[in-house]
């Protein structure tokens, strides 16, 4: 991020924003060189084509000396520089040198823009003069431009329109009358907090759109489109001078806001400088010093995202994504950084060569950063349609609270095209914490590996896939591979999930967690989902692991279709597969059956079994599933109920349907329909209004606060139990009419989990699940 920015923010407290007025600004190649200074050209990245090597001689220098200011006073030097690691360079203003001046790491010039250092100068009026130059024996940044910048005046957000039909990049740019013509153009300008550029709708625009600006929190900025028609179309593909590596650059910039443009970047053509392995639509990459944030993208189309070649690269090394998120790796205690607070929603991304969107950080050395700040944090995406990726529709690499609700996943892993990739599940979870995807459909997954509904790979903590429709993936439903703790997959529909002869299952958990290393998870949930298969295929079983719970599952196998038919069992001793009131109806093997302990078996009767929405899942009043699941203490979410997970429960409170459940505390049906539940948390009282008991905190620490509305007066006992029933602690209170306070004091020898916390009037009671933890 650059440090103005930084400045600005400081000065929001007292004072108002202030204008950001150039009034001198030239390219490093324009300046007078001295010594072995040298102009550097062909590349794409720096402004103007050149930038300006001044090596690590002093004597090497980089003069402007007929700079023209109308008023004295302070103001802003900006400097665009190439530097992969932090140097220095002495700077001096009209013969006075203001000191060695950091210039903070950033990025090659093959490897993206040139990032933004800010520095205070005072300057004279008329004619004054800047000179650059190394420290004798150090290394230097290449420069690439420099721009003045007078910060007096009141900040009046601006609209800058582009339109490559009738614009002109002579014209101020100002108004649709007097629009730029290019994204060259619009990428030079410089952009206050609360400015918008603006595309013209129906037209196309052939280049690369550089973000090289920031907003503010309160004052994003803003690109989108005016006018009426078509969405305006941004396309990298098509440069002079070959394919950009990406149509959108973000890099070290943040507070941005994305909206109602078409992105495309199919690269048919290599460019200097840029791997041909490579492409995005969006690209937003942290390779400075600073934390980002506040990035919102919506209402897009990014389609047809295509590298030059991928041929001969393993799977893996292939990164090509519509959407792209990335942090380099924290090096230095104290100077850790990441991407956060990252919304993408209501876009359309279809046809890419692997990824839809991608997020990663490269974490951090030994000894440096966290479990947090070396993944990328607090990312929602949500209400948007992808369509036939090569791959993953979204993979949150490296992230650290990741929300995923309400997308549509159409064939990921497709071969539509033949330089995509063919494998990819719909979600794919890699060494990220704190993770819910939920509310999704997934369709027609296919990969000659993975390619399940949505899956956990490898060294991931508390995973959780819950309400989503999953239909004809190639691979299965359920995958969990290794090193993962706490991964659950609940309340789910899976229809003829798993129809590969190789790897093919409806339930997967395997200890890979990569080449020639295998870690066994724990912990790993699989619970009221239902499952139905009438294709005719195979799906088999295979769980290796500690700690399995497969609990009120319906496994449904109609016509030519078996689940089961091959079984893998290997359970590490001292640990259990715990397996009970799963529902069985049809082609079950007793292979698989036979592990549970108390099964049910009988047909589910769905509304509508076998058929292909959601809704065909649910189950008529005569069904058996109805009362005969098995009461357990849910795997807890420990970021319930805070930022982005604001509205997610500790442990479900609703299954797929909205109808209330609570697994917890009282028995539900088998499957993910609770319908017609005798649902045992709450009772007829006469003291209390039994819905309007909350508590809180929760999770409890010490003391916990029951709240509830009283009808009359009486006395009420507030009653402690484990999840099993048993009393712990009980304390009699009174209750008066309207609002009432109820405390109690948490045993401190009680241990860390799921608890019972019940007002109990005369035998009948009104509960709510507690967490205790410590």
């Amino acid at each position: 991020m650059m440090k103005g920015i930084f400045i600005l923010a400081g000065l929001t407290f007292c004072l108002a924003l202030t204008a950001q007025t150039v009034v001198w600004q030239a390219q490093a190649e324009d300046g007078t060189l001295s010594g072995a200074a040298e102009v550097v050209e062909g590349c794409a990245n720096a402004s103007g084509g050149f930038f300006v090597k001044l090596s690590n001689k002093a004597s090497n220098t980089l003069s402007f000396n007929n700079i023209e200011i109308s008023k004295a006073g302070n103001y802003k030097l900006s400097v665009y520089h190439f530097n992969a690691s932090p140097v220095d360079l002495v700077i001096e203003v009209n013969g006075v040198s203001l000191g060695t001046k950091e210039f903070p790491a950033g990025v090659w010039c093959y490897q993206g823009s040139a990032i933004e250092t800010v520095f205070d100068v005072e300057l004279s009026v008329g004619t004054n003069s800047i000179l650059l130059s190394p420290e004798e024996g150090l290394g230097s940044p290449l420069l690439d431009k420099l721009v003045l910048i007078d910060e007096s005046g009141d900040l009046k957000p601006q609209k800058y329109y582009v339109s490559s039909s009738f614009g002109n990049d002579t014209n101020a740019g100002t108004s649709p009358e007097n629009p730029w013509a290019s994204l060259a153009r619009a990428s030079d300008q410089l952009l206050n907090p609360g400015d918008s550029v603006l595309f013209k709708s129906g037209d196309t625009f052939i280049g690369q759109l550089q973000i090289n600006h920031s907003g503010t929190k309160d004052m994003p900025l803003y690109f989108g489109k005016y006018g009426e028609g078509d969405l305006p179309v941004l396309d990298g593909a098509l440069a002079e001078g070959g394919a950009h590596l990406t149509t959108v650059a973000i890099t070290n910039q943040d507070n941005i806001e994305l909206a109602f443009l078409e992105i495309t970047n199919d690269r048919q053509t290599s460019r200097a400088g840029v791997s041909d392995n490579l492409a995005y639509g969006i690209d937003v990459q942290n390779t400075g010093p600073d934390t980002l944030r506040n990035y919102h993208f919506h209402d897009l189309t990014v389609r047809d995202i295509f590298a030059p070649t991928t041929e001969n690269q393993d799977f893996n090394a292939i990164k090509v994504s519509a959407i792209n998120f990335f942090t380099s790796k924290n090096t230095e205690v104290g100077k850790e950084r990441n991407i956060q607070d990252v919304l993408v929603e209501n876009c359309y991304i279809a046809r890419t060569t692997r990824l839809g969107i991608k997020t990663g950080h490269a974490g951090g050395d030994e000894g440096v950063g966290n479990d947090s700040i070396n993944r990328n944090m607090n990312l929602v995406f949500r209400n948007n349609h992808f369509y036939q990726t090569g791959g993953t529709c979204i993979l949150p690499t490296k992230t650290y609270n990741c929300l995923i609700e309400h997308n549509i996943f159409e064939e990921p892993g497709s071969d539509a095209d033949p330089r995509m990739a063919n494998r990819g599940s719909s979600v794919w979870f890699f060494s990220s914490r704190n993770g819910i995807s939920q509310y999704n459909k997934c369709y027609s997954v296919r990969g000659y590996a993975d390619s399940y509904s949505q899956h956990i790979d490898f060294g991931n903590r508390n995973i959780i896939i819950q309400y989503n429709y999953s239909e004809d993936s190639e691979g299965g439903f359920v995958e969990i591979l290794g090193e993962n703790v706490n991964s659950t997959y609940r309340f789910n529909v899976s229809v003829n999930d798993g129809f590969r002869d190789f790897k093919g299952n409806t339930l997967w958990v395997s200890a890979y967690a990569g080449k020639d290393r295998d870690i066994l998870s724990d912990s790993s949930f699989i619970y009221n989902n239902s499952v139905y298969v009438d294709a005719a295929i195979t799906p088999d079983i295979s769980f290796v692991g500690k700690n399995i719970f497969v609990y009120n599952n319906i496994f449904q196998a109609t016509g030519a279709a078996t689940i089961g038919q091959e079984v893998t069992m290997e359970i590490e001793p001292g640990s259990q597969l715990y397996m009970s009131n799963n529902l069985y109806y049809g082609n079950i093997t007793s292979t698989f059956k036979n592990y549970d302990s108390s099964p049910v078996n009988g047909n589910p009767l769905y509304v509508n079994g076998g058929g292909l929405t959601t809704e065909d899942y649910r189950v008529t009043d005569d069904s058996p599933a109805i009362n005969a699941g098995k009461q357990f203490p849910e795997p807890v979410f420990p970021m319930a109920g805070k930022g982005i997970f604001k509205d997610i429960a500790i442990t479900p409170n609703v299954d797929m349907f909205g109808n209330p459940v609570g697994v917890s505390d009282s028995v539900p049906n088998i499957g993910a329909d609770n319908r017609n539940n005798s649902y045992v948390g709450i009772h007829d009282l006469e003291l209390v209004i039994e819905e309007s008991m909350t508590i809180y905190p929760n999770p409890v620490k010490d003391q916990v606060m029951v709240t509830v509305h009283g009808v009359k007066k009486g006395k009420v006992s507030l009653v402690l139990s484990d999840i099993k029933g048993t009393l712990l602690q009980q304390k009699e209170m009174d209750i008066n009419p309207n609002f009432n306070q109820l405390k109690m004091t948490i045993n401190p020898d009680l241990r860390n989990g799921i608890y019972i916390l019940s007002i109990e009037e005369k035998g009948k009671y009104v509960s709510k699940k507690v967490v205790i933890y410590r």
